[in-house]
């Protein structure tokens, strides 16, 4: 049972840093977007449609572009 006890904290002290660690690259990845949005406007693809997202991103949002 102790050891069990210790398994299960040690498992939700890794899940809640690496749900920290995907919310701080989610927050970076949008301040830069924004960054970039406004400093690089004429930089960025017309057709919004075309921008693809990183990988991580589309874990966490839901880019459904079939419509």
């Amino acid at each position: 049972m102790f050891i069990f006890i210790c398994l299960l904290s040690n498992f939700q002290t890794i899940f809640s840093i690496k749900f920290n660690y995907m919310n701080l690259v989610l927050h970076i990845y949008f301040i830069r977007l924004i960054i970039l949005s406004r400093t690089h406007s004429r930089s960025l693809p017309l057709s919004y449609n075309s921008f693809i997202p990183h990988p991580l991103i589309t874990l966490f949002i839901d880019n459904d572009y079939r419509y």
